[in-house]
């Protein structure tokens, strides 16, 4: 079965992000569409295209999500910030958005956001926090319950919602006893942050850069303390080299990992443009 020629499928992507409910082939032929986006934006002349990317990637990640019907609503709502309290790890780009958006709020704001992830750095710096399950700690970015940087929150973030905010409440606070309580996950926007994520890696695994996830608040204080950070990442320097990364992600079959991820980059350099940008 043919797929939808590499043009067409990035204009739909563009429109409607990935359709959960597409064959197969359109899949294949979207996420391929969606590593080419990504690609094209990391491959361009920007000193900020690694940031640009990112801010993309969840642009079109947040276009997925609310163009895939679900069967009821989920509970997730501001002010509801049970989740802020567990790890995330964030890919440089990510990070490097974060950053940025965070540099442009006023003086008085950022100075207070960049002294609370100082602190939360020190709290949580040295632990293997991404296998320390029953370890809490509140988000740096959280502010009166609600993310302060939602537009930029990691795809981590934008991936993990519930059916009951009462369960995540319930949750959080059985951590804090040694105890591990389900929760009622939206799986398909588990799934469609795990879709996004590959095509992202892919993305940058075809022009030579990291796709590792860093923890957040080791990561954004690295870049915090270093304005020129994303510059010289871009230009290949390990800027988060003392950073701990998401070690949990050693655990994924790396094998599959990277076929799926040159599986994307060989539809996204389709023939029928050349692999030139647009």
């Amino acid at each position: 079965m043919n797929r939808p020629g590499l043009k067409a499928s990035m204009h739909a992507v563009e429109r409607e992000g990935l359709r959960l409910d597409a064959k197969e082939p359109e899949k294949l032929a979207s996420l391929g569409a969606l590593t080419r986006i990504l690609l094209d934006i990391l491959r361009g002349p920007g000193s900020a295209r690694a940031s640009d990317a990112a801010v993309k990637a969840h642009e079109l990640m947040d276009l997925s999500v609310g163009n895939n019907r679900l069967e009821r609503e989920p509970a997730c709502r501001k002010g509801c910030g049970y989740c802020c309290r567990v790890y995330v790890s964030a890919t440089a780009p990510e990070i490097f958005a974060l950053a940025r958006a965070m540099r442009a709020l006023p003086a008085d704001r950022f100075a207070a956001m960049a002294a609370r992830v100082q602190a939360a750095d020190e709290a949580t710096g040295d632990r293997d926090w991404s296998r320390d399950l029953f370890f809490t700690h509140q988000c740096p970015l959280l502010e009166d319950n609600a993310c302060s940087m939602h537009p930029e929150r990691p795809d981590a973030c934008r991936g993990v919602s519930s059916y009951s905010a009462q369960a995540c409440e319930a949750s959080i606070a059985a951590l804090a006893t040694g105890r591990d309580l389900a929760i009622p996950r939206v799986d398909e926007h588990a799934v469609l942050r795990g879709l996004h994520a590959h095509a992202l890696w892919a993305a940058l695994r075809a022009v030579g850069l990291s796709h590792a996830y860093y923890s957040l608040n080791q990561g954004l204080r690295r870049v915090l303390d270093m304005p020129d950070a994303e510059t010289r990442w871009l230009a290949g320097e390990d800027v988060f080299a003392a950073v701990p990364k998401d070690s949990t992600t050693d655990d994924m079959p790396q094998a599959f990992v990277n076929a799926t991820m040159d599986a994307l980059i060989a539809v996204a350099l389709d023939p029928e443009d050349h692999g030139q940008p647009r």
